[in-house]
């Protein structure tokens, strides 16, 4: 039997030749052997897979290029549904993790097996990755936490304050609630409002961001 990997890191993209390559990398150079990175290409018409098979030779990476285009929806939703391993993380092809995120990620999420997922505030960067800014949000808290808040009635109250390619989810907890509804406008809100009524304990982390 295949050994599972302890992280799936999935990557949606579509038509994001330019950044998909800085994505790969900066999840390869993370110092963790025991993940595996799943590309979900939405049938991109430019050199986006030919981009992606010059990684391939490294056994953490396959590629998967849907026959025709499923939009963005689509695509993220099934994303949710292709982590195999302990921990999952859900990038865009033009999102990249800074040094050292999965594994500072990876300790609390050890440390504290109770909580269903971890995630931060995020820097967003032009295309020659100069920072326009820290993208903080009104309900984020300014420091670190776990468990203690009420995360249904705050992400009620503030709309959703965890931006998606910040987190790190427990796969067994994403496993108990459906993923994301491509129906839904706000998909990715309701899919942590569900995650917080299935399990109200959530981590969150301010001092390694992650860039995209």
């Amino acid at each position: 039997m295949c050994k599972l990997p302890l992280i799936t890191v999935v990557v949606t993209t579509y038509k994001q030749e330019k950044y998909i390559g800085r994505t790969i990398e900066s999840v390869l150079s993370q110092g963790i052997d025991d993940l595996e990175i799943l590309v979900l290409d939405d049938c991109s018409p430019d050199a986006t897979e030919q981009v992606v098979s010059r990684y391939l030779g490294d056994k953490r990476v396959r590629y998967v290029r849907h026959p025709e285009n499923l939009g963005d929806k689509g695509n993220n939703a099934l994303a949710l549904k292709k982590g195999r391993g302990k921990y999952m993380v859900w990038l865009h092809g033009d999102d990249y993790l800074l040094p050292g995120h999965l594994k500072s990620y990876l300790n609390v999420m050890e440390e504290h097996p109770e909580c269903a997922l971890i995630y931060s505030p995020c820097y967003w960067v032009d295309e020659n990755e100069r920072v326009l800014k820290l993208a903080r949000h009104p309900g984020h808290l300014g420091f670190d936490y776990c468990g203690g808040r009420n995360e249904v009635a705050e992400l009620l109250a503030w709309d959703s304050y965890i931006t998606p390619s910040s987190v790190m989810f427990r796969q067994s907890d994403l496993d108990q609630v459906e993923t994301l509804d491509p129906d839904i406008r706000a998909s990715d809100w309701d899919l942590f409002i569900r995650l917080a009524i299935h399990n109200p304990r959530s981590e969150e982390h301010t001092s390694e961001l992650q860039s995209h």
